[in-house]
């Protein structure tokens, strides 16, 4: 029997892991349930979890590799653990770059998007800094027969050069302005891809909407013809019926499945001001992560059905 406890987190999705210590190594029973419940939930949430840089990297390497990426701010500890916050780290002055604003699955815009994040909160803000999730299986389940239809032949164009978008004033202009500049310097030279809406899990084989913030258009549509679809779509998954909202504590770790949910870091917190620092593992599954193709005007000529 696998050495841990869990039980349902929201409604949504989640499971809440207890009775397990992830700075020890796991023997493969436990992996094994583990990951059970992580493809059945979508999410997993290990409260009480202080770990150094090497065990965040051990126990995300049971589930997939670390994606071979340029990372903004190496962990000294770890090559492969990123440190996400808005504090100058390892002599590095923050950029103004505000990493998961608004709804998005990461590295959508590419032909092998991250199959899963792991995430441990060393510093959050005294109020705020939650992170949102969205169950896209949910979502597409909830679509009618005549709109899965539709949605089931449908592909979007993810382009990484969209400019990012800033609501309720919560950023000041010259915090937007950094943000802006960091964006366009990641997107230097990526070009779009092609991404099925309807997207079937790898290892489930569910199928669900695969959308967010780097949607520019439907291939064959106008920018114009494709709106009132994607907005449609974009409304109806971020119901909050389909939702789960993380209240981060110090020492809380998520572990989710990029494949199947979106999720949007708010900003409902001083950035500039109120220190947030999380440590990630972005992981990539070989034969498990890829979708999608290279975008061009002739290659949407001939989508396929």
């Amino acid at each position: 029997m696998a050495s841990f406890q869990i039980r349902k987190l929201g409604y949504a999705m989640g499971g809440i892991v207890t009775g397990i210590d992830l700075r020890r190594p796991l023997d493969s029973e436990t992996v094994s349930g583990l990951r059970k419940e992580w493809l059945d939930r979508c999410l997993l949430y290990f409260p009480d979890q202080d770990l150094t840089a090497p065990e965040l990297a051990r126990f995300s390497h049971y589930f997939g590799d670390s994606e071979k990426l340029p990372l903004r701010n190496h962990h000294a500890d770890h090559r492969d653990v990123e440190i996400l916050t808005n504090q100058t780290i390892n002599g590095v002055v923050w950029d103004g770059y505000k990493n998961g604003q608004d709804w998005h699955s990461d590295r959508s815009y590419t032909t092998c998007p991250t199959a899963a994040i792991v995430l441990n909160a060393k510093i959050i803000p005294e109020v705020g800094g939650d992170t949102l999730f969205a169950n896209m299986v949910m979502a597409y389940d909830r679509l009618s027969p005549l709109m899965k239809e539709i949605v089931d032949r449908l592909y979007a164009i993810h382009d990484r050069d969209l400019p990012l978008v800033f609501k309720g004033g919560l950023v000041d202009a010259e915090v937007q302005a950094k943000m802006q500049q960091a964006s366009s310097k990641f997107a230097a030279g990526e070009l779009p891809v092609m991404q099925p809406i309807a997207r079937i899990h790898a290892e489930t084989g569910r199928r669900s909407l695969y959308l967010g913030k780097r949607v520019r258009e439907i291939a064959g549509m106008t920018e114009d013809e494709s709106r009132s679809i994607i907005d449609f779509l974009s409304r109806h998954a971020v119901q909050y019926e389909f939702t789960y909202r993380h209240r981060w504590k110090v020492n809380d770790l998520l572990f989710w499945d990029n494949r199947c949910t979106m999720h949007n870091a708010l900003l409902d917190y001083d950035l500039a001001n109120d220190p947030r620092t999380l440590n990630k593992c972005a992981l990539t599954i070989k034969g498990k992560s890829e979708t999608g193709r290279r975008y061009s005007r002739e290659t949407a000529e001939a989508v396929p059905a």
